[in-house]
Parts: structure tokens; sequence; C-alpha cells
């Protein structure tokens, strides 16, 4: 089978390679990733410049890989329209990323974004992280074959249309990791902490401006067991079905009786 690979960590990051490595062996692999990191553009796509595109032979051996000058959303609308002339990649795969996405943090990942993009075009796709916030603890071996088995179940069975799995793997031994479950999207979210930054820092003031960072790292948790966050927490890998879809349906087919004459 063909399958895309993406993801915002940027073409050098880990766990692509990890990624990469992994899926060679049983697929025939495209990759198209950002040229740098591109963390929590969500799925913003770039309109107004051109993208700069640049072949990289070197990071998928037997395969194609490229990266663009642009946001993991781009990379997927570009691969997905130009480089499978012979028809669309039986899957697409977003990751390895570097820190897990889950509870409403999915709404800014570019991760989730990339593999929610394939959907769009109508391919089933994967979205996978590792719960790692430093690049130096990570550790993805485990998520990487997690991906692969999960990869070739979903290309063998299929998904409903429009809808993409993701997967947060906790960053423990094998041993540790205490199974692999279904799970619903959270409502975790980090704490936010805006920072000024020195006036002796070159970019601390600037006639008059401040400038600040939010630099917020901690993490608060959702209080349902069956959340995803809670789930990683305990040491499961949870895989958590998402759709593009957000309509309210059970507000749609019973509207509350709003006045909406003009």
């Amino acid at each position: 089978m063909q399958v895309l690979l993406t993801n915002d960590d940027g073409i050098a990051a880990p766990g692509l390679a990890a990624l990469i490595a992994a899926l060679a062996p049983h697929a025939g692999v495209t990759v198209v990733a950002p040229e740098v990191e591109r963390s929590a553009k969500s799925h913003a796509i770039t309109v107004f410049r051109a993208c700069r595109l640049t072949p990289h032979p070197e990071r998928a051996p037997g395969g194609r890989a490229w990266s663009l000058d642009a946001n993991p959303a781009d990379c997927v609308k570009y691969a997905l329209s130009s480089a499978f002339p012979g028809g669309p990649p039986a899957l697409v795969i977003s990751g390895i990323n570097r820190g897990q996405n889950t509870g409403n943090n999915i709404i800014y990942s570019g991760t989730v974004a990339a593999a929610v993009e394939g959907a769009m075009y109508g391919c089933p796709a994967i979205a996978v992280s590792l719960a790692a916030q430093r690049t130096e603890e990570a550790d993805f071996g485990l998520a990487a074959a997690f991906a692969v088995r999960l990869a070739q179940q979903v290309a063998q069975r299929g998904l409903p249309r429009g809808v993409v799995l993701n997967v947060n793997v906790p960053n423990l031994p094998p041993s540790a990791v205490r199974g692999a479950v279904w799970a619903k999207q959270g409502h975790a979210r980090f704490t936010d902490h805006w920072a000024a930054l020195p006036e002796d820092n070159p970019g601390g003031t600037d006639n008059g401006h401040r400038y600040v960072r939010n630099i917020g790292e901690s993490m608060t948790l959702s209080h349902d067991d069956r959340d995803d966050d809670c789930l990683v927490a305990r040491g499961f890998i949870t895989v958590t079905p998402l759709t593009y879809d957000r309509t309210h349906h059970e507000l749609y087919v019973n509207p509350p009786e709003f006045d909406l004459t003009l």
C-alpha cells in the first residue's frame, strides 16, 4: 500500500524518522512535511505567498520525501493533489508528534489538522503523538510500532468517511504501558502563563512596546476516566475517533425557539 506521512515538527523530527523506519518495510512511503517546526498551527493554510518545495531523498530511503515551507495542512493539500498521480494513498499518517494531543489541545494541533486534511480528501487518516515534552526524553519506538499495527488494520478494514483516529501514547517503557483503549476527547488544556521578557532582552521593549510570551507548561486534566488525557496519564495508549463535522446535530434537529425572522 501507499502511505502519505507528514507531521508538524518538521522534516528532520526524530518522531517522523521513527515512523518512516517502522513503516517502510510494510508500505510505499511518501513524505511531505514542513521545512521547520510548525507546531500549534492548527488548520492554517498558506494562500498569499509561494511555498518552497525541497526534496529530501535521505529522509525516506526507498521512498520519496519533500519538505514544504508551509503548514501541516498545506503539506497534505500539496501531496494529495500533486504527489499521487496514480490515485490517492491508502492512508495518511501524521506524526509522531513530540507531546500529546489530547483534550482541548486537539483544536490547536497541527499534527491532528494534517490528519483531518487527509480525511477531508477522503483518505483514512491517523494522527499519532507521544506524551513527551522534550526530545531528549522521548522514546518513539512503541508509538511507531503501534502506529504500524493500527495502520495495517485501518488499511484492511477502512474507516467511516471523514473520521480520523487520534492516537496518544504514554512516554513509558513498553512494560509499563497498561494497554490500548478507545477513548473520548477530554477537556484538558495547558494553563496560560504570559511572561514579560526582561527589558535587557533584545526583544524586551521597543519604542514603548512590551513583548510577552505564553510559557504555560502545566496541564489541567479532565475529571472523566473515559477521557483521553486521563487515560494517557494512567499509562494507557488512547485511540479517539474524531470528525471535522462541527455541527451540533441534536441542536440542529431540535433547535431552540429563537425568532430568526429578519
